[in-house]
């Protein structure tokens, strides 16, 4: 089966299904004798944030449950996320050596690398708890389960998920204008959220119209792509403001900060152009589209 609405089918029960199955994967990652325990962190946040997009799909059908069910499962992933975040911040550094390989001497930037990975081991080391946060977790997948059956029965039709679809499309559209008329930090993390969103609800409503809606699928994860690289850039230079005197050499963080500053704009630079195509339809002429497309 796939994280996608089959039109035909009855829409409560495709809800379900699709809900019932992230569940359960997650279920089964924690139990993954192959996967360690932080890879398994990372799959089953990426559940739950198909089940939070899943959710905000659907919020206009299923009413007060929606909120109740988006901040159990943002709850239950925010504890696991700490090894991650230091990790990310690995990943941000290789890809920016990736990026200016050639002009730079790989070497010169080692310590600050070292620097990292030590952050991250020493993280590893005192997240003791890190079972009991999975055990808790897994609760709370338990419980989730049980509680299917009251939210997705309020759905009667595929046309019940347009409001969802449409508010948090208006949201991306409206982070996207704040975004680049008044750049800040916050404000392109706010429209990598929506934009991710919306790549899961072009996802889950593929099979409406399948060519369209999986070219504007592949535009938005595009763009979510390299929001969330200009985030994580963002991130990492916020840390090494914060962390200057834990890597030493004054003039190899100040070519360091040049870079990411130079790399964040050209993504940023990237992301409106891509942006302003995904973003061209006001949110009514988009949704009415996908109506007409169920009416027909």
């Amino acid at each position: 089966m796939s994280y996608r609405i089959d039109p035909p089918a009855p829409t409560a029960a495709e809800v379900r299904r699709i809900a019932l199955e992230q569940l359960d994967r997650a279920r089964a990652e924690l139990g993954e004798p192959e996967l360690d325990r932080h890879e398994a962190v990372h799959q089953v946040r990426k559940r739950c944030k198909k089940l939070r997009a899943l959710l905000r799909l659907c919020r206009g059908a299923i009413g007060k449950d929606y909120r109740r069910e988006n901040v159990r499962y943002r709850d239950a992933a925010r504890p696991l996320s700490g090894l991650r975040d230091a990790e990310a911040l690995i990943e941000a550094y290789d890809r920016l050596m990736d990026r200016y390989e050639g002009p730079l001497e790989r070497q010169d930037f080692a310590p600050v690398r070292r620097q990292l990975t030590l952050q991250k081991q020493h993280r590893a080391e005192v997240e003791t708890d890190l079972d009991a946060r999975l055990e808790t977790f897994a609760s709370e997948i338990e419980a989730g389960r049980e509680r299917l059956d009251k939210w997705t029965r309020r759905i009667d039709g595929l046309g019940d998920c347009l409001s969802g679809f449409r508010k948090n499309y208006r949201r991306g559209r409206k982070a996207m204008k704040a975004a680049l008329s008044q750049p800040s930090t916050e404000r392109f993390h706010e429209w990598r959220k929506r934009t991710k969103y919306l790549g899961f609800h072009l996802k889950l409503l593929e099979k409406v119209w399948k060519p369209v809606m999986r070219a504007h699928r592949k535009e938005a994860e595009h763009l979510a792509d390299l929001l969330g690289r200009e985030h994580d850039f963002a991130v990492f230079q916020a840390h090494l403001e914060k962390e200057f005197a834990d890597y030493g050499n004054r003039e190899v963080m100040t070519i360091l900060s040049g870079l990411i500053h130079e790399r964040r704009e050209e993504l940023r630079r990237k992301a409106a152009l891509c942006g302003r195509r995904l973003f061209a339809e006001k949110p009514d002429e988009i949704t009415g589209r996908l109506q007409r497309l169920l009416d027909t």
